[in-house]
């Protein structure tokens, strides 16, 4: 594998890849705590990046997630602010052709520490989740589809919330979320109604002195959302899985990993092309590194299969362009309800179908020499 550096300076403190200009290449956008700016890097073929363009969102960015807030088809991007003037915010950054561009906020919360978007109220729209971490609690906001939000509620999570990730678990149409309570060694998952509300589950997923980093993705390959937790004391991943459209999760011995020192954020998708989610963790102590977990439970599914032929081909992009041409922005279990035989439009592994899959399922069936 080929590595190249991008020098963008400052103290990064979360970082996004997403198609922000609409051209078909995945950019990148950095979020740096000290100066208050998120760099736009626009992508450029054969993996490469123009120079940073900044973006000023105010002291403290935390956290970057992304999604199409106004229904353009092109990707944009919501910041939460933990500290500093004005902190407590989620700033709105919306995509074009000239990339990202700075569209106003509102406040969330005290210290909100990560955010995630999902369609909480079933109208099409993606809303947010904001962990707030001294306030111990969530925020909802509402998306109104044309790149505003506002606020939809405030539910207590009975600690301080640390990380949130969102996937519909119970396969009921509705997403539903999990927040990591870092004081107390907990994850809880919170399940939607489709109306802005949300149930606690349950079950309480334990195991970790201090649950930092969360994702939400399907890492078995049976069409239903897993849970993987980074353990930033223990120094370890603990995956939760699960096997059946129910509300409870489990956890088998062999299921968790040690990695480096510190794990505080995690991310999943298809890293290294075999058609199975791997999950990375950010590691932040002594120096910064990256562990990259795969082959983690299951056999997986093959990525980019949409006509469930059990071959990656042309046939599959008349699949991957009826997907998105339906413009509703299909998070990936839906399209496997959509398909019994569990075939996924998801091409590149990010867990939402959108034009950045028609463009890994030309590169599977014409691949570079």
């Amino acid at each position: 594998m080929d590595e190249a550096t991008i020098v963008v300076g400052g103290s990064v403190s979360a970082v996004a890849a997403a198609d922000f200009d609409g051209d078909l290449l995945t950019d990148l956008a950095v979020a740096r705590e000290d100066d208050g700016i998120v760099g736009f890097l626009r992508g450029r073929p054969g993996a490469r990046f123009a120079s940073e363009v900044p973006i000023s969102v105010g002291t403290g960015p935390s956290a970057l997630t992304t999604g199409d807030w106004n229904g353009d088809g092109v990707d944009d991007a919501a910041v939460a602010r933990q500290r500093g003037d004005e902190a407590g915010r989620v700033e709105i950054l919306l995509g074009g052709p000239d990339g990202l561009a700075a569209a106003g906020g509102l406040l969330a919360g005290l210290t909100p520490v990560d955010v995630a978007a999902g369609d909480f109220d079933a109208d099409g729209n993606m809303d947010l989740v904001v962990a707030n971490n001294v306030s111990a609690d969530v925020t909802i906001l509402r998306g109104g589809g044309d790149g505003n939000f506002s606020p939809a509620g405030t539910l207590s999570v009975g600690g301080a919330a640390r990380a949130v990730d969102v996937a519909d678990f119970d396969l009921d149409g509705c997403d539903d979320f999990v927040v990591g309570l870092s004081m107390d060694g907990l994850v809880v998952p919170y399940f939607g109604a489709c109306n802005a509300t949300f149930a606690r589950g349950p079950q309480t997923l334990s195991g970790a002195l201090s649950p930092a980093g969360l994702v939400a993705e399907d890492f078995t390959g049976d069409g239903i959302a897993d849970v993987a937790m980074g353990d930033e004391v223990n120094n370890m991943v603990i995956f939760f899985t699960k096997r059946a459209n129910d509300r409870f999760f489990l956890n088998f011995p062999g299921d968790d990993y040690t990695v480096s020192r510190r794990p505080v954020h995690m991310r999943a998708g298809d890293f290294d092309g075999d058609g199975r989610y791997e999950a990375i963790t950010l590691n932040s102590f002594v120096a910064g590194s990256i562990s990259v977990l795969t082959s983690i439970v299951g056999d997986g599914g093959l990525r980019g299969d949409a006509n469930d032929d059990a071959v990656v081909s042309a046939a599959d992009l008349a699949g991957v362009l009826l997907e998105v041409g339906d413009g509703d922005g299909n998070r990936v279990v839906e399209s496997i309800n959509a398909y019994p035989g569990g075939p996924s439009a998801d091409a590149n592994g990010d867990a939402v179908i959108s034009r950045q899959d028609v463009r890994a399922v030309a590169a599977r069936i014409f691949p570079r020499s």
